[in-house]
């Protein structure tokens, strides 16, 4: 892949407007160079901080599924891009008699959403369908962890620089996974500084591989 590329901002106002201008360069428009399943974003925190994949998401849907309404009592709208959050088998939707294995961190689009289920379209996998009661396994994925990521690999990777909630996730490790998940072009967005910082944090200086001995 090529180098990443930076994108400094001071605020995470700054950044989320950086976001919002890249995501329209590349997948808005007659002139978008990538479909958005081509583009995915990565952050460090779920909830907590303005730049938690929460918000990110909230602020995605609006951005890339502009026409989306979520029907009453469902969770998502329909042709969301959405995360399976564990390890499953699910009933196919168009054969009941098929099963599929979902695995943690695949991501898929909504084909449609019900009160009472919603059917997601898998990559190479088919359309799965999913009951009210396991709704809990599945979240908004316009935007990711680093530590859901790990596995995943995108033409582009917009990884936003937390330098507010990130503190206790964001370390040497963590940033070497989000930085290898392009193929193409990894884009940073943030204070490059907060990186260094991060950086600085080992998190595996004890971990025990036996590749010495072996």
């Amino acid at each position: 892949p090529e180098n990443p590329r930076h994108n400094a901002c001071k605020d995470p106002s700054g950044q989320m407007a950086q976001l919002k201008m890249l995501i329209e360069r590349l997948c808005g428009g007659p002139d978008a160079k990538y479909a958005a399943d081509d583009v995915q974003v990565i952050c460090a925190v779920n909830e907590k901080g303005p730049l938690s994949r929460k918000l990110l998401n909230e602020a995605l849907r609006e951005l890339l599924n502009p026409d989306s309404e979520v029907p009453e009592k469902c969770r998502f709208a329909e042709n969301d891009k959405a995360i399976c959050l564990s390890n499953q088998f699910a009933q196919h939707a168009d054969d009941e008699d098929e099963v599929l294995y979902l695995a943690n961190g695949e991501i898929g689009r909504i084909r449609e959403s019900k009160p009472e289920s919603f059917t997601i379209q898998m990559e190479g996998k088919g359309c799965a369908l999913i009951p009210r009661a396991r709704w809990d396994d599945f979240a908004l994925g316009y935007a990711i962890t680093g530590h859901k990521a790990q596995g995943s690999q995108w033409p582009v990777t917009i990884v936003m620089i937390d330098s507010y909630g990130g503190g206790m996730v964001c370390t040497r490790s963590w940033w070497y996974t989000s930085l290898s998940r392009s193929s193409r072009v990894t884009i940073t967005i943030g204070r490059r500084a907060t990186i260094a910082q991060h950086c600085r944090r080992v998190d595996l200086e004890r971990r025990k591989t036996l590749m010495v001995e072996r």
